[in-house]
């Protein structure tokens, strides 16, 4: 799988970017309050795994809604959107989204906005809301 992910990103991605945007220090990002812009969102698509092939390939992405620096590192606040918003993989979409991303050492964590589980079947969403182990915030 990893080699179908590596061969999807290489033809839509231009390598010498990625490489750029994985080296990129996240809290300078944050600290300069460029957190919003497409470098920042950048490099944290470049730190996520396989996840990241079905946003691409899907049509789909994540915005970044707030970044803050606090105590630990980055607290993150996110949203699907495109494709991603309907899907009926959502739910495992958010939950790699997060474990990835936390998995990163600049990241204290990772919250999605109420929109993000928005088009969640309602039982899925209730479901998801009480037992995905993902925070969940008004924005």
């Amino acid at each position: 799988m990893e080699k179908e992910v590596e061969s999807l990103l290489a033809t839509t991605i231009d390598p010498k970017e990625r490489i750029r945007l994985l080296a990129l220090d996240l809290e300078a990002v944050c600290n300069n309050g460029e957190s919003k812009g497409t470098q920042f969102l950048g490099a944290l698509m470049e730190r996520l795994g396989p996840v990241r092939a079905s946003l691409v390939s899907h049509e789909g992405g994540m915005k970044v809604l707030d970044a803050k620096m606090q105590e630990g590192g980055i607290h993150l606040v996110l949203d699907l959107e495109g494709a991603c918003l309907a899907c009926g993989a959502s739910p495992g979409t958010l939950i790699a989204i997060r474990d990835d991303l936390e998995a990163d050492a600049q990241i204290a964590s990772v919250s999605f906005s109420r929109t993000a589980i928005s088009a969640m079947p309602e039982i899925v969403r209730a479901w998801f809301e009480a037992e995905g182990d993902v925070q969940i915030v008004d924005v």
